[in-house]
């Protein structure tokens, strides 16, 4: 039988060496985001839909990038927040900070706010119907690329 207090590896998180111990603190209920994270490492869903996006924003007022949106709208409903109004709260999640490659310390480097990812996402909807966005999923999901790095070029 494992050990359940040996610590779990991450290799995502370039910024630091992750490393995930049961200390018993009460940091954040959310850990499994960490395993999806890993596995969004190897698949790239989220830099692809944020590719197949087309980003209308005043590029000399983003603060977060479209990936980093994405990636933190997906990690929420990944989560169970599937409602945009968890975002306030969840900017200063250090589970999510991590998995959306932020430091997890308090006060830096927040994630988007409950109005960005609202803008957002009404704009994608506006561009994007459900079958397109099916078409998109389907694409990634179809791509036979060996290699980690995909061409989403073409979406």
């Amino acid at each position: 039988m494992a050990d359940i207090y040996s610590p779990l590896p991450y290799n995502f998180f370039a910024k630091k060496a992750l490393e995930v111990k049961f200390s018993g603190l009460d940091l954040s209920s959310d850990a499994g985001l960490l395993l999806v994270r890993q596995a969004e490492q190897g698949q790239q869903i989220c830099q692809g839909l944020a590719q197949c996006l087309e980003d209308q924003r005043d590029p000399s007022k983003i603060k977060h990038t479209m990936s980093q949106l994405v990636s933190q709208r997906i990690y929420q409903i990944a989560g169970g927040y599937e409602d945009a109004n968890d975002s306030n709260y969840l900017r200063h999640d250090p589970i999510l900070k991590i998995a959306c490659e932020r430091v997890p310390i308090a006060g830096e480097e927040l994630l988007a706010s409950q109005p960005t990812i609202t803008r957002e996402r009404k704009s994608s909807h506006k561009e994007r119907t459900c079958s397109d966005s099916a078409i998109i999923c389907g694409k990634i999901h179809s791509s036979s690329s060996a290699s980690s790095q995909r061409d989403y070029s073409r979406c």
